[in-house]
């Protein structure tokens, strides 16, 4: 019969059945899972202490975005892509420049924007940390500027150049 943990037991009791070979088997870095009431089994995620990878093509439910409120302070919209992907911009004054943080090197980034304006008419220069966003055509949007309208704007990094899209205007 293979080995059972009851998974009633304290720490203790756990740690000092693994210290005592009470569990063996299982694939190094792989997340087991229940295949039955009783029975563990090799899911497809792993965890190297890194990155958790997905072997087989999947699906993820139940993810959710979270809207961020920024302004811009003198000029600059910092956006923490750590804490960030949807990013409430409320316009009260022009934007200079934005600073992005926490960039995955290697990876493609991506945010977006949904800019409010409050009836005044301010302007945004779309430059990322240096780097200037290319859009369509080579020109950006006109911003709306009617209250109660918004606009959405999408950004994807491939590691040297930001890419800008309009996602709707004057919503």
């Amino acid at each position: 019969m293979p080995n059972k943990i009851d998974i009633t037991q304290t720490n203790a009791q756990l740690s000092s059945s693994i210290a005592a070979g009470g569990i063996s088997g299982g694939t190094t870095n792989t997340i087991t899972k229940f295949s039955s009431a009783t029975t563990l089994a090799t899911s497809s995620l792993s965890d190297d202490g890194t990155t958790v990878t997905i072997a087989a093509a999947s699906s993820i439910k139940g993810v959710k975005e979270t809207y961020t409120s920024v302004t811009p302070a003198s000029g600059v919209v910092t956006v923490d892509l750590n804490t960030t992907t949807v990013a409430l911009l409320t316009l009260n004054a022009s934007v200079t420049s934005f600073t992005i943080s926490n960039l995955t090197a290697g990876k493609v980034n991506s945010f977006t924007i949904v800019t409010i304006p409050n009836g005044s008419v301010y302007t945004i220069t779309w430059t990322f940390s240096g780097v200037s966003v290319k859009w369509p055509g080579g020109t950006a949007p006109t911003l709306t500027t009617t209250n109660a309208k918004f606009d959405i704007f999408s950004f994807i990094y491939n590691g040297t150049n930001w890419y800008g899209l309009t996602g709707g205007q004057n919503f």
